[in-house]
């Protein structure tokens, strides 16, 4: 038998309560659900995102996970630890950990923040203090301390980064003072 999770258990306790009469002008404002899901020893919270072609965009790992939604496109999930593994349609990878990462569904992102880094499948590496990835681009934007190294060791330095999963075109800027 499946055991529902305490947030589906208030969300069902909700529409049970609820007057089964239609929509009034002053009607109340939507329910916030809550969830909270940690790691347990040596299982990890998951969270897979999917294209349309069901391919993979991102596999994420956390220790903790707590997540509020209001309705579709409003939730907002906070990530402790997380180990998120982003994928190409080519089979392309970029491996990056942070201290802390926020799922934005409405935006469809990723922000990572508290030092990141990462690594792509060809050895490219990034570290930056805050990175934010767009689903809807495809693109990674980095700021704060920005060093990225080739696999040949070349050190390139800056404030800012735009570029893609696999850091083959990237934009390297410094703040001007």
């Amino acid at each position: 038998m499946r055991r529902l999770r305490p947030a589906a258990l208030l969300l069902l306790a909700a529409c049970s309560s609820a007057p089964h009469a239609g929509p009034s002008p002053s009607a109340a404002p939507p329910i916030t659900i809550r969830d909270i899901s940690n790691r347990v020893n040596t299982r990890y919270v998951y969270l897979t995102e999917r294209r349309r072609d069901n391919s993979k965009v991102y596999t994420l790992r956390a220790d903790q996970n707590v997540s509020e939604s209001a309705g579709q496109g409003t939730g907002r999930s906070d990530f402790t630890n997380p180990h998120i593994i982003f994928a190409e349609r080519t089979g392309e990878t970029l491996v990056a950990d942070a201290p802390s990462a926020t799922i934005l569904e409405g935006q469809k992102s990723i922000v990572m923040t508290g030092g990141v880094h990462a690594r792509t499948s060809d050895g490219m590496l990034l570290q930056c203090d805050t990175l934010t990835y767009s689903e809807l681009t495809d693109r990674l934007h980095g700021t704060g301390n920005v060093q990225v190294v080739t696999p040949r060791g070349e050190r390139l330095s800056g404030d800012r980064i735009d570029a893609n999963l696999r850091l083959s075109e990237m934009q390297l800027t410094h703040d001007r003072r």
